[in-house]
C-alpha cells in the first residue's frame, strides 16, 4: 500500500497468459490539488450554479438525458439505478466517457454500499466495450472529487455547485499532432452523438453474447 503521497503501487492479477498482455492497475494518490486547478474549478462551478441554479453535472449529464430527447439524450451511452454514462459534449479524443452519480454530492468518498455495487457494474460495462470493441485499449481513469482540508466557506461553495464524476480516457484513440500540442486545441472529427450511438450498439451486442453483462 502507499504510505506517502505521490507513491504508487501496481495491482496485477495472477494469470497464465502472455506476460506482455497481463492487465494491471497503476494508482497514484495525491495529497494536494494544484492551486490553479482548484481555484479555476471552484469559480467555474460557482458561476454555472449562479446562472442556472443547479450544478453543471446535474444539468448536463443527469437531468438532460432524463428529460428525454435532445442531444444530451443522444450522448447517453447507458444508465443504471445510480449512474449515467455519457460521451462528453466536446471530447478531445474518441470514445471518452464520463460517469456521473445521479445523487448530487461533491465527494466520491460518500458513496453508499448500493451505489458502490452499481458503480462496479457500470465500470464493468465500460471496460467490456474498451476490451472487446477497441482491442483492449489501455485507458486512464480519473476521479474528479472535491479537495480535502477545505475552509468552511469553500465547503459551502463545493457542496452547492460541485458534483463528483469519473472520466475514462482511452490512450490509443488520440491523434494529437503538432497543431494540437502547439495550440492546446483538440482536433476531433467525430460527433459525440455518433460515438454514443456506436457505443450503445456495441454494449447491446455484448450484453447479448456475454451473460455476465
Amino acid at each position: 500500500a502507499c504510505t506517502q503521497p505521490g507513491d504508487h503501487y501496481t495491482l496485477r492479477p495472477i494469470t497464465c497468459g502472455n506476460p506482455g498482455t497481463v492487465p494491471f492497475l497503476l494508482l497514484f494518490p495525491l495529497s494536494v490539488c494544484p492551486q490553479l486547478t482548484r481555484k479555476t474549478q471552484a469559480l467555474r462551478c460557482a458561476h454555472f450554479h449562479r446562472t442556472y441554479g443547479v450544478c453543471m453535472v446535474c444539468k448536463l449529464l443527469c437531468h438532460g438525458p432524463a428529460a428525454g430527447g435532445g442531444m444530451a439524450s443522444e450522448r447517453l451511452v447507458t444508465e443504471s439505478a445510480h449512474f449515467v454514462v455519457s460521451v462528453p459534449f466536446a471530447s478531445r479524443a474518441k470514445f471518452r466517457l464520463l460517469i456521473a452519480p445521479k445523487r448530487h454530492h461533491m465527494d466520491f468518498g460518500t458513496l453508499e454500499d448500493d451505489e458502490l455495487d452499481d458503480l462496479a457494474r457500470v465500470l464493468q460495462h465500460a471496460c467490456a466495450v474498451y476490451y472487446h470493441k477497441l482491442a483492449d485499449t489501455p485507458f486512464n481513469m480519473a476521479i474528479y472529487t472535491c479537495p480535502v482540508n477545505m475552509e468552511q466557506s469553500e465547503k459551502k461553495l463545493y457542496a452547492d455547485s460541485y458534483h463528483w464524476y469519473i472520466g475514462l480516457y482511452p490512450r490509443e484513440t488520440s491523434e494529437a499532432g503538432g497543431f494540437e500540442h502547439a495550440t492546446d486545441t483538440a482536433d476531433n472529427k467525430s460527433l459525440p452523438e455518433d460515438e454514443a450511438q456506436q457505443m450503445r450498439d456495441w454494449l447491446q451486442e455484448l450484453q447479448g453474447t456475454h451473460s455476465s453483462l
